[in-house]
């Protein structure tokens, strides 16, 4: 008897994976909890520089994913994947211009 496929479906934990065990095929399925960061779907910061207005809100909460470029008088990013998730939303919430997003 063919094994079934694994069917990966997104919750908000992460990707649960359906696997049967390798020894029995026709045993119950086992679920098992990955993070969504295993699948190469790590959340993204982003700046929409034509809205950003220069006021480094973002670049004094979070100076680890945030820069600021002089010149441009605009924040930039830094790092934009694995920053402190709590540091990048407070950045969204002050941002006046409302120029940041993380998905």
């Amino acid at each position: 008897m063919p094994r079934p496929r694994a069917r990966p479906c997104r919750r908000s934990a992460g990707i649960v994976e359906e696997r049967p065990p390798a020894a029995a095929p026709h045993a119950v399925t086992g679920i098992f909890f990955t993070s969504a960061r295993e699948h190469g779907m790590s959340k993204q910061v982003a700046i929409n520089q034509e809205e950003c207005l220069g006021c480094e809100a973002c670049v004094e909460l979070c100076p680890e994913i945030f820069g600021f470029d002089i010149d441009e008088t605009k924040a930039y990013v830094l790092m934009e994947e694995d920053g402190d998730e709590d540091c990048i939303e407070e950045a969204i919430g002050s941002c006046p211009a409302g120029c940041i997003s993380y998905e």
